[in-house]
C-alpha cells in the first residue's frame, strides 16, 4: 500500500494487499495520529498493489502505477486532502508497479524502473517525468540498468540518486551500481557503485546534501545490517555503523531534529524480493 502524511497531519493509506498471496484492494483510509482513529474514505478507482506515491508541493498526493493480480497499471491519480477524493490524471507512458518516485526541486516528479506484473515477470529500465502543472508525463532516456526493488532519493543539489535493485524476476544478480538523474539534461549519468549489492534498500536525503542508504539484502537469503552514506559532492559511498535489526523493503523517516528512524520491513525468512 501507500502511506503519505497529508494536510492536517493525517496519514492517507490506500490500496495494497489484504492477505497472502496478495488479494488486491482499492480501499482507502485516513489515520489520525492524535487520537488513533481510522476513517474510511472513498476508495481508489481501481484495485492496486505495489503503486508509488508522493506528496506534491500543492499538498495533493500523486499515486501512480501499481498492479492487479493480472496486469500492471499505467493509470495515475491525484488525492485531494480538502475533498478527500481521488481524481484521475494523465496516464503514464508505460504501466508498472514497484517503481520509485522522487520529487524534483521544481515540483516535477521522477518515476524510475519497476515491474511489469505483481510477480515482477519483467523489470523496466525506463523512466518518466510527471509535470503537475501540465498534468502530463514525459518519457526519458532509460537508465543504464533495469531496476526493481531499487532505491531513489532526491538530493539537495537537484539531482536524484537511483541505485541497487534487481534486473530480472529471479533476482539472479543483485545490483550495487548507482546512477544520477540530472534534471537539466534530463538524463541518467553513471555514478559510483555502492559498497554492497542491495535490493529492498531505502535511500533518504539528508539535510547536508548527502543521502543515507539503509540496509536491504545482498542476495535472496542474505539481508543484512549494513548502511552506507552517499557523498553527493565526491559521488562516493562509505560504510556506516550497522543497524541493530536486519530489514529490507522497510521504511525510513528523517525527523525534524535530523534523526533517521528505520521501521518495519522483512527479513530473509519472510522476504520475497518482489
Amino acid at each position: 500500500h501507500v502511506a503519505e502524511v497529508v494536510e492536517g497531519g493525517n496519514v492517507l493509506i490506500a490500496g495494497g494487499c489484504t492477505a497472502p498471496p496478495c488479494a488486491v484492494t482499492s480501499s482507502a483510509e485516513l489515520l489520525d495520529p492524535q487520537n488513533g482513529s481510522v476513517t474510511p474514505i472513498d476508495p481508489l478507482p481501481i484495485k492496486l498493489a505495489g503503486q508509488a506515491s508522493t506528496v506534491l508541493a500543492d499538498g495533493r498526493v500523486l499515486i501512480v502505477g501499481g498492479c492487479t493480480t493480472t496486469e500492471s497499471s499505467g493509470r495515475s491519480f491525484l488525492y485531494s486532502p480538502a475533498e478527500r477524493t481521488f481524481e484521475e490524471t494523465a496516464p503514464m507512458q508505460e504501466g508498472r508497479c514497484r517503481a520509485e518516485l522522487s520529487q524534483l526541486r521544481d515540483g516535477r516528479v521522477l518515476l524510475s524502473g519497476g515491474c511489469t506484473t505483481i510477480d515482477c515477470n519483467g523489470v523496466l529500465a525506463s523512466a518518466e517525468l510527471f509535470d503537475p502543472r501540465a498534468g502530463s508525463w514525459q518519457s526519458l532516456p532509460p537508465m543504464a540498468s533495469a531496476r526493481a526493488g531499487h532505491y531513489s532519493a532526491a538530493l539537495r543539489d537537484g539531482r536524484v540518486l537511483v541505485g541497487g535493485g534487481c534486473a530480472d524476476q529471479r533476482c539472479s544478480q543483485v545490483l550495487s551500481d548507482s546512477e544520477l538523474f540530472d534534471p537539466k539534461s534530463a538524463q541518467f549519468v553513471a555514478s559510483a557503485a555502492g559498497q554492497r549489492p542491495r535490493f529492498g534498500a531505502v535511500a533518504v536525503p539528508l539535510p547536508n546534501g548527502n543521502a543515507l542508504v539503509s540496509q536491504g539484502c545482498a542476495s535472496r537469503d542474505n539481508c543484512d545490517l549494513t548502511n552506507e552514506l552517499f557523498d553527493a559532492k565526491d559521488q562516493s559511498f562509505a560504510m556506516l555503523e550497522p543497524a541493530v535489526t536486519t530489514r529490507a523493503l522497510h521504511g525510513v523517516v528523517v525527523t525534524s531534529d535530523n534523526v533517521a528512524i528505520a521501521n518495519g520491513g522483512c527479513q530473509p525468512s519472510s522476504c520475497s524480493w518482489w
